[in-house]
C-alpha cells in the first residue's frame, strides 16, 4: 500500500490493470484500488470572529458535556460540536451512537431532565465476511496488544491500552468479546457513579 502526497484528487480513469488518480497538481498515481475516504469538518469559518470557543485545529464549536457554549442560550451538537467529557477530555468521535447520545443529553439540559451520562465510543462496520467493531478511547491509547487471533484470519481480537490500563477493545469477527468489553465498562461507569 502507497499514499499519496497531500494533493486534491482531480479525477480518477481507468486504465490496462486498475485506474489511474489524477491529482490537481498534475501528478499521476496508478493504483489497483482506488479508495474514496470522506471526512467532515465543521463548517464554522462564520463564527471564527464571534464569541463562542471554537477548536483551534478542527474549528468544531467548544461545548460542555450537555452541549453549552458558555454563552447564554447557545448550545451546539453533532458535526460542529465538540463536547467536553469528564471522563476522557475533549472526545469528537463523529459517529451515529454521539450523535443519537447528544440528542439525547442536550434536550435533557434544555428540558431540566437528568441526561444520561455518555457510553464508552462504540463503532462498527462489515466489510463483506468481516465484522469490525471497536469501543473505548482508542485514538488516546499508548500501547496496542493483540490478544488473540491475527488479520489474517479475520478473527483479531486488540486491546488498547494508556498507561497501562485498558481503555478500549477492537474486533474482527469478535462481536461477542467486544460485547462483554462495553457491558463491564457500563457497569464499572455505574459503580462510580453510585460511590
Amino acid at each position: 500500500m502507497h499514499f499519496a502526497p497531500p494533493s486534491r484528487a482531480a479525477s480518477v480513469r481507468d486504465v490496462p490493470g486498475g485506474q489511474e488518480l489524477v491529482l490537481a497538481d498534475g501528478h499521476t498515481v496508478e493504483a489497483d484500488i482506488v479508495i474514496c475516504a470522506i471526512g467532515a469538518t465543521p463548517a464554522t469559518a462564520w463564527l471564527r470572529d464571534g464569541v463562542l470557543s471554537l477548536d483551534p485545529t478542527s474549528g468544531a464549536v467548544l461545548c460542555d458535556d450537555t452541549g453549552f457554549t458558555g454563552m447564554p442560550g447557545i448550545w451546539a451538537a453533532g458535526d460542529c460540536a465538540q463536547w467536553a467529557s469528564q471522563a476522557s477530555g475533549l472526545r469528537p468521535v463523529g459517529q451515529w451512537q454521539e450523535a443519537v447520545e447528544q440528542a439525547g443529553i442536550l434536550s435533557a439540559s434544555l428540558t431540566g431532565a437528568a441526561p444520561a451520562p455518555f457510553q464508552e465510543p462504540y463503532f462498527w462496520s462489515e466489510q463483506y465476511d468481516v465484522k469490525i467493531q471497536g469501543a473505548g478511547r482508542i485514538s488516546q491509547a499508548d500501547e496496542v496488544r493483540v490478544i488473540d487471533g491475527s488479520i489474517e484470519t479475520a478473527d483479531l481480537l486488540v486491546s488498547y491500552l494508556r498507561e497501562g490500563a485498558e481503555v478500549g477493545i477492537l474486533g474482527f469477527n469478535r462481536l461477542r468479546e467486544v460485547k462483554r468489553w462495553r457491558k463491564q465498562r457500563q457497569v464499572r461507569a455505574a459503580d462510580v457513579l453510585v460511590a
